[in-house]
């Protein structure tokens, strides 16, 4: 390789921006390799091997590259995250405020200590630190990542929501700040605007679809639970209706229970009509909830429960309506069983700024 040494830093960093990460520690260990003592090139290998979660490997480059140069904050920065990663706290805590005593006026050396903060489990001192980053960089985008993260973490919502929003101000096209913002429109039970972000994000940023459908399914568990509650409201009045006019005569159809029910089918389908239009055209989001396996047979019983309405509208037996009592228990149990199943939502690691 001819290539100097602050091009193949600069080709690295693209790659790796990219999520090319095998590819750009390939060009940084062949660089290394003709300069092994360029601090640099050893950085920049350290930065990929732990945006690849390597962090042992990761550890030992920027150890290396603080070795041939004691002044090298960035290699001090990935080193202190690398120790953080290894949940080596106390070390990492120190090595982040030699980060900062080195740039003490730089918002990178803040959101290192803020990074490191937060894997130690100290929300509130992440929460000091990602406030001086905003405070020296209030135009960078990721301090309000992290700070949205930080708050959601110490269940503040609303500052969560609100550094989101500052966020999307800066990038409104930022796919991770898209998805922190449906996540908590998701936590919220703000189904409509959770699927609006999730889908966005997703399309704006394909690598970050196994977070798309986890949201994406906790939104659908969501729906089918409200959903379930308009099936059993609407045959409540319908039950009430066949006991009034028809007690003792459960298999004579009647007027008024069809009526009721008639009443009750249109006013639970429009509560039903539209939820999903965010979704219109992305069909691998489809295919990804189709996969799981508890929402299929809530969705079935939850049709089964729509079709005992309509059987009640068009014939007038009341007792039809009373088989919704034995399918919300078999539901129940279901929903119980998937809940478990369900992957948790996570907003993904602190972003860094390199």
């Amino acid at each position: 390789m001819t290539t100097a040494p602050d091009a193949v830093v600069r080709r690295v960093q693209l790659l790796r921006t990219v999520g090319r990460l095998e590819e750009a520690e390939s060009i940084a260990r062949q660089a290394v390799a003709e300069h092994p003592q360029d601090a640099e090139l050893l950085s920049v290998l350290a930065s990929v091997l732990y945006e690849a979660d390597r962090d042992a490997e990761a550890l030992a480059a920027a150890e290396a590259a603080v070795s041939q140069e004691p002044s090298a904050e960035y290699a001090h920065r990935v080193r202190a995250l690398s120790l953080a990663g290894l949940g080596r706290h106390s070390e990492a805590l120190d090595a982040a405020d030699a980060v900062i005593e080195l740039c003490p006026h730089s918002s990178s050396s803040f959101v290192c200590r803020a990074a490191v903060l937060w894997k130690a489990g100290d929300y509130s001192g992440a929460l000091i630190a990602n406030r001086e980053v905003i405070s020296l960089a209030p135009d960078i985008v990721d301090g309000y990542l992290n700070l949205t993260q930080v708050y959601r973490r110490l269940g503040d919502a609303s500052g969560a929501n609100t550094a989101a929003q500052q966020a999307l101000a800066l990038e409104p096209d930022n796919s991770l700040a898209l998805y922190m913002r449906a996540v908590l429109n998701v936590e919220a039970a703000e189904h409509d605007a959770a699927l609006t972000g999730l889908a966005d994000a997703g399309e704006l940023e394909p690598r970050r679809g196994a977070q798309v459908l986890t949201g994406l399914a906790h939104v659908a568990w969501g729906t089918t639970i409200s959903r379930w509650i308009v099936v059993v409201a609407a045959a409540v009045p319908t039950m009430i209706t066949a006991l009034i006019v028809r007690w003792g005569e459960w298999l004579t159809p009647s007027n008024a229970v069809r009526t009721v029910a008639i009443i009750m089918l249109l006013l639970g389908a429009s509560l039903f009509s539209g939820l999903w239009r965010p979704l219109r055209g992305q069909t691998p989001l489809f295919e990804g909830l189709r996969s799981d396996r508890w929402l299929q047979i809530s969705t079935g019983l939850l049709l089964i429960g729509i079709a005992i309405h309509i059987a009640v509208a068009v014939s007038g037996i009341g007792l039809l309506s009373f088989g919704i009592i034995p399918l919300v228990a078999v539901a129940l149990g279901v929903a119980v069983a998937g809940y478990y199943a369900l992957e948790p939502l996570t907003m993904g690691r602190p972003r860094r700024s390199q």
